[in-house]
């Protein structure tokens, strides 16, 4: 088991083969088994993975946004927390885009012009949710907004 540490530090280290952010990416898809099946046809999973984290993450700029029209720096904290669990995952567009949406103020019309423009459906919805809700686990005021906006969203799309 140490090996395994002591290789993937060697490997992480090295910049000669890929450059950091492969490297990273490497190191997430084996902590991420199930993400990486080797199947070609099964790429779908890996988007879906990203779109569910770029979603997430624009559920809590809303719901930070809600209580004081301002996210303090705790609540920053828990963006960050999560977003360094997940950005291997992203590429420097998904940033770009998350930079931008988070430049305004989030409200329900931006986030449902943004689920319409990206194409997700209810499902990826419901999963960055979840992810969201996860974040925000012992703040039942945040879990309100969570589930007013997914309300207020499905109310607009019918």
């Amino acid at each position: 088991m140490a090996e395994n540490k002591v290789q993937d530090f060697f490997i992480a280290e090295s910049s000669n083969e890929k450059n950091r952010g492969e490297v990273r990416l490497d190191l997430f898809m084996k902590k991420h088994k199930e993400l990486a099946s080797g199947n070609p046809n099964d790429v779908w999973k890996l988007e879906y993975y990203k779109n569910t984290t770029k979603l997430a993450l624009m559920i809590l700029l809303y719901i930070f946004a809600q209580d004081d029209d301002d996210i303090s720096e705790k609540e920053l904290r828990k963006v960050k927390k999560y977003l360094r669990k997940h950005r291997y995952i992203l590429e420097a567009k998904d940033f770009d885009e998350i930079i931008d949406l988070a430049k305004s103020k989030m409200t329900i019309d931006i986030f449902a012009k943004y689920m319409k423009d990206s194409g997700f459906k209810e499902d990826i919805l419901d999963r960055a949710v979840l992810e969201a809700k996860e974040v925000v686990k012992r703040s039942l005021v945040y879990k309100t907004y969570i589930d007013e906006l997914k309300d207020a969203y499905l109310e607009q799309v019918k």
